[in-house]
């Protein structure tokens, strides 16, 4: 079953990216390598003051194509969390994903009188940006992702996100390592989630790599160490620790 994980004990514990290079030396074979996104390369600070204004911006983008007024921000972020919530209750059990904007058409739908494409793509661009707007690299992840694309590695990323793939791509290039990478793959565009078997064969076939070469780096034990090992792939786990 795509879901059974048999093994979810990783080959190696790291609390700090910059570590990986001396695990590999131990390991010759590896060529390729591939990396969670959220909490691996980048942490997601969200600050309380910035996230209100952001709630502000989206109620303001929407207020004159309400149905109903929101007697509160407070119900506004309800109402929203609740359809998300059904979304995730609806794909992933079954290990699928589903896209940012698919959420936020019926989001619209939901609380406006006349959600239009140019409103949908309004919206989504402007929580993309708000989205961006908190990611936070890792400490050492600029010098240890161009250490191993200089030393010759493959590079790539699988990322369980509804977000697209232009979106990391954007961050990347903000913290300088898009570059480097030779891969991404976004659950939100492929259709599955980790830890199907699914989204890694197509990482190493992207990668043109094989399980045998391969590490995957991630800090959920289910979906990026499990869903990694029942394929032969070896593993790191990056234990949540504080870097500063």
């Amino acid at each position: 079953m795509a879901n059974k994980i048999i093994n979810k004990k990783p080959y190696y514990k790291l609390h700090f990216l910059k570590e990986i290079p001396t695990i590999l030396v131990k390991n010759p074979q590896i060529k390729s390598l591939i990396f969670d996104f959220g909490d691996t390369l980048f942490d997601t600070e969200k600050i309380p003051s910035k996230v209100r204004k952001q709630n502000d911006e989206l109620l303001e983008l929407l207020k004159n194509n309400l149905k109903a007024q929101f007697k509160s921000k407070r119900e506004f972020i309800k109402t929203y969390n609740k359809i998300q919530k059904d979304f995730v209750k609806k794909y992933n059990p079954r290990l699928l994903d589903f896209k940012f904007c698919d959420f936020a058409k019926k989001f619209l739908e939901t609380v406006c009188k006349n959600p239009k494409k140019k409103l949908l793509n309004q919206f989504c661009k402007m929580s993309y940006a708000h989205d961006l707007y908190f990611f936070k690299p890792k400490k050492y992840l600029e010098t240890t992702i161009k250490k191993l694309a200089d030393d010759g590695y493959e590079l790539g990323i699988i990322s369980n996100t509804i977000y697209p793939k232009s979106h990391l791509l954007a961050a990347l290039e903000k913290f300088k390592v898009k570059n480097s990478f030779n891969s991404i793959t976004v659950s939100s565009e492929f259709g599955k989630i980790k830890p199907h078997p699914d989204i890694f064969k197509k990482s190493l076939k992207e990668l043109k790599a094989i399980s045998e070469n391969t590490m995957m780096i991630g800090n959920d034990l289910k979906a990026d160490i499990g869903g990694a090992s029942n394929l032969g792939i070896k593993t790191i786990y990056i234990e949540d620790k504080n870097e500063n």
